[in-house]
């Protein structure tokens, strides 16, 4: 966290040319298949540490789902949100686990046991694996994510 690294501006059009398989094609695969923007979140001044995480956080979100091999369902996203608190031990990832679990329950209780596969995996794959907030992705958006997945400990699921 001493350094504070945020990533500069994603150049979609140099990622759409990338090859299959790599971080930064399916970055973008994920972006245009979900219309996602890479910049949803405004940027936020950074001049301590937790603004620091959240920043980065908001950065590296959809990134982070690829990454995990979570989708955009209400499970997936709660994947992810059990893989930051596996991580970091984010309160504000619990309190999203918390109230999609509730959530699901009221609007769609057939989705609970999925959505609890999800967190564990996710959970999982946040304590086991090395840290990847401040990762520098910028450098490697060429890289087979098979290959970034081996270098971080990503366990298989």
């Amino acid at each position: 966290m001493e350094a504070r690294y945020l990533d500069p501006a994603v150049d979609l059009n140099h990622l759409s040319k990338l090859e299959d398989g790599t971080i930064g094609k399916e970055y973008w695969r994920h972006l245009k298949d979900n219309n996602l923007d890479p910049i949803f979140y405004p940027d936020i001044p950074v001049e301590n540490d937790l603004q620091w995480l959240s920043m980065r956080g908001r950065q590296i979100h959809d990134l982070t789902h690829v990454i995990l091999g979570f989708g955009t369902e209400v499970s997936d996203e709660l994947g992810v949100q059990a893989y930051t608190l596996g991580q970091i031990t984010d309160p504000s990832a619990a309190m999203i686990i918390g109230g999609g679990i509730f959530n699901a329950g009221f609007k769609k209780p057939w989705t609970i046991p999925e959505c609890f596969e999800a967190i564990i995996r996710g959970y999982h794959m946040g304590r086991s694996s090395d840290f990847i907030i401040g990762v520098n992705f910028s450098t490697m958006w060429d890289k087979p994510l098979e290959e970034f997945r081996a270098e971080i400990g990503m366990p298989a699921f």
